[in-house]
């Protein structure tokens, strides 16, 4: 499969990936249904209907008023203004009701209170979001880690031969790992002995007390003293140590801006 062909595939597999609009529009629909029960109108009606200075009222997508909390952390003004209140509406701007012991209104306040609490909560919605959908089935069967694992496995076999043909042991290595991906499968098929380790790389950034952490795509292969550093992109760099890599990760051109701090997280 040429890159063209897979890239369209990878695409295509994941055109319908949750998105932070998506996954905050749902946490709000679960949300305010446990709150309000009748309330079964789509989220992406919903609207806040706001006082304007000047008159009138504005209608404000209650989705995009908490992607917009998110962004900023400002809520709108919900203060009567002129004898005119704020309120839940639908897309047209009519007053949304339920009966309890009569006519009632929604109480904004427990709608300002829910969007209030989404950065504390919208992370872990989005890991749940993303694990979900990783986990359904791909047209191609199975599940889109499955789907997605064995196009990445190809990917670096297919570099391996084109970069290392001429290194038979180097080749041998990184297709134990493409054979067995599991380090518990590898140790059993070519023994405990076995020294190819795989990792991923993260990077800490640091500068004064500022800290950020980059998580790389990329795939480390460690074997006793030699290692590989197998790129997204299909490029294989082969260091003389880990020592050797650390250095060239942490080195930069010029005077650094950040000071970098490699960490391997064991696959």
């Amino acid at each position: 499969m040429t890159d063209t062909l897979i890239k369209l595939a990878v695409q295509a597999q994941f055109r319908t990936r949750p998105t932070l609009r998506s996954v905050v529009a749902q946490m709000l629909t679960e949300h305010l249904q446990e709150k309000y029960p009748p309330l079964t109108l789509p989220v992406a009606q919903l609207r806040l209907a706001l006082p304007r200075e000047g008159g009138g009222r504005g209608l404000s997508p209650l989705v995009e008023v908490a992607l917009d909390y998110l962004a900023s952390g400002i809520f709108p003004d919900l203060t009567a203004r002129d004898g005119l209140d704020a309120y839940l509406s639908d897309a047209s701007g009519t007053r949304l009701s339920f009966e309890q012991n009569g006519t009632r209104h929604y109480d904004l306040a427990v709608v300002e209170a829910l969007i209030r609490e989404l950065p504390v909560i919208v992370q872990v919605g989005f890991q749940d979001a993303l694990m979900a959908y990783w986990n359904m089935p791909s047209d191609a069967g199975g599940s889109r880690w499955q789907w997605f694992a064995g196009i990445l496995q190809d990917q670096l076999r297919a570099a391996a031969i084109r970069q290392l043909a001429g290194d038979v042991p180097a080749l041998q290595r990184i297709n134990q790992l493409t054979d067995y991906p599991a380090r518990e499968t590898r140790s059993q098929r070519h023994g405990p002995e076995s020294s190819l380790h795989a990792y991923s790389v993260q990077t800490r950034l640091v500068q004064g007390e500022t800290q950020v952490t980059v998580q790389s795509s990329d795939l480390l292969l460690v074997d006793g003293k030699q290692v590989w550093l197998c790129n997204l992109s299909g490029r294989i760099e082969a260091y003389a140590s880990l020592d050797a890599f650390g250095q060239a990760l942490g080195s930069a051109h010029g005077r650094p801006v950040y000071r970098r701090q490699p960490h391997l997280a064991t696959l």
